[in-house]
């Protein structure tokens, strides 16, 4: 039997045992005393908060053509067991204090072997989930359960005096003809062991960094990391945890669902066409905003367009034809060069970074584009309005007091514009590299995408260092995920990797999504 981990935390102090109890498989906390964490970092518990269960396959089905034959237990080489805290909608991996993810690899000849998971919390809801595979490894290819609700079970802790037994549901998926599959392993109920006081803690992964959707260069609609994208580059997502992703070089305007479902919502095609969903077509979209009614706003950087995509899948230009150049004026007569990201304010004001005219443009709920900040001679000033000059901007947010926050790309800086368009630089000295530090004193090399939580902390995607950063309030430059170096690798802090962050969005729990442009994925960071 395998116990297996992800995420490594090497300055925690911590580790699970597996030791054989009469034939069950027991998790417990053992080694090393707690070491001394600040406040919310840990919490301990102190009791019998434990969870059996023992699998027990069932085959799967098979669609009705010849010369098939449905996953039957046989075909398992082994069963992977995660365990998740449910905070909302959102699964949070469960990390022992080294940021170990806790969960167990049960090879096919233990598959009849009940499981004890212990260290749990009560009043904390958790999500178990199975992951069957027909070879060695966790390669999406070779997963044959799914990864929907037929897959998972979730369990509240009510008492950390006692055990709870729940049912753990996975299921084998059916067999058709062409590959392609759908569900199956049923897992009945475990008993339980009774024990002593358990103690133990839990810590979640700070800056954990989990592939949330996607696996390689692509166009499918599926399940999580099942699902391709080509490019993605912008984010957003709704008060309901639905993530919109402008899949770029797809001409698509994508949807991730809270269960992980990735379906298609509109384009598709490179083309400039007004319509409904598959009917209408981009050309390169990149930033993506979302307005109070649940309309998406895009900015459609090939198309030199600003476009919106409303609930019921129709797509409408709102400002520009086309034609790149530079001209305000009313939303059909105005002009963009390559916009690459918008944002938009509680009373539909909506924001533009015009990426190639070195400006920021606002397209008042009438229709009127105006020049917000920013002078197409570009450069780099602070200033007033015109006065002011950006270089290749490329990523706007917006706080709640209505001042702006643009990635200044090619000036390697992070620039805020007041309502009144005052612009001031925040952070970055303007030399591209990469380093900490407090305001000015920080590096960036091109800075991509900018997102802004409730307490005013901004998340950047500093592209060309492969990592994401944060800009606290005072100005505090620190890096959150990521270490300069491009690749793929999931992992905690400075052990993930990326290559070529530019999108990015916060969702209502602080979690982080960043559109991973070049690995084609969708990550989330949990800051």
């Amino acid at each position: 039997m395998n116990l297996s981990t992800t995420s490594k935390r090497p300055h925690i102090e911590f580790f699970l045992c597996a030791s054989a109890l009469a034939g069950t498989l027991v998790l417990s906390a053992c080694g090393p005393s707690l070491p001394n964490f600040g406040a919310g970092q840990v919490s301990v518990a102190r009791g019998q908060a434990v969870l059996m269960v023992k699998p027990q396959v069932i085959a799967g089905g098979y669609k009705a053509q010849a010369l098939v034959e449905n996953y039957k237990k046989s075909d398992i080489n082994h069963l992977v067991i995660k365990v998740f805290e449910l905070q909302g909608n959102v699964e949070v991996p469960v990390v022992d204090d080294e940021g170990n993810h806790v969960q167990v690899d049960l090879l096919n000849s233990e598959l009849d072997v009940p499981v004890k998971f212990s260290n749990l919390f009560r009043d904390t809801t958790y999500r178990i989930r199975c992951y069957a595979y027909k070879a060695p490894g966790e390669a999406p290819a070779d997963l044959i359960s799914t990864l929907d609700a037929s897959s998972y079970t979730d369990v509240t802790i009510t008492n950390d005096n006692a055990p709870t037994v729940t049912p753990l549901r996975v299921r084998l998926v059916d067999v058709v003809f062409n590959g392609e599959f759908t569900s199956g392993v049923d897992v009945t109920d475990g008993g339980f062991v009774p024990g002593g006081p358990v103690t133990g803690t839990k810590v979640y992964g700070a800056n954990a960094v989990t592939t949330y959707a996607g696996y390689a260069k692509g166009f499918l609609d599926d399940l999580g990391v099942r699902a391709r994208f080509d490019s993605p580059s912008g984010v957003a997502i709704d008060s309901n945890g639905n993530l919109f992703v402008a899949d770029s070089a797809n001409n698509a305007i994508r949807k991730v669902a809270p269960s992980g479902e990735v379906t298609t919502l509109a384009g598709g095609k490179a083309g400039f066409l007004d319509g409904v969903g598959r009917a209408a077509a981009f050309n390169g979209p990149t930033g993506l905003a979302l307005g109070s009614d649940g309309t998406l706003y895009i900015a459609d950087s090939g198309n030199n367009a600003i476009r919106k995509l409303t609930p019921d899948g129709t797509v409408s230009t709102l400002a520009g034809n086309s034609e790149f150049g530079y001209a305000d004026g009313p939303a059909a007569a105005a002009q963009f060069n390559q916009p690459s990201d918008i944002a938009v304010d509680k009373h539909s004001n909506i924001y533009v970074v015009d990426t190639f005219n070195h400006v920021i443009r606002k397209i008042t709920a009438e229709g009127n584009v105006t020049t917000l900040a920013g002078n197409v001679a570009g450069g780099f000033s602070d200033g007033v309005g015109s006065a002011a000059r950006f270089s290749f901007p490329k990523g706007i947010t917006l706080d709640q007091s209505g001042n702006l926050f643009v990635a200044d790309t090619d000036n390697h800086r992070i620039r805020k514009i007041t309502p009144e368009g005052v612009v001031s630089t925040l952070a970055g000295d303007g030399f591209f590299s990469w380093r900490d530090g407090l305001g000015l004193t920080a590096q960036f090399d091109e800075p991509t995408g900018i997102s802004i939580d409730p307490l005013g902390n901004l998340f950047v995607t500093d592209r060309n260092n492969y990592c994401v950063r944060k800009v606290s309030p005072s100005g505090e430059v620190t890096t959150l995920a990521g270490r300069g170096i491009e690749g793929f690798v999931d992992g905690t802090g400075t052990n993930a990797e990326f290559d070529q962050p530019v999108g990015i969005t916060v969702d209502a729990l602080g979690l982080l999504y960043v559109a991973d442009q070049n690995n084609h994925r969708i990550r989330r960071v949990q800051p």
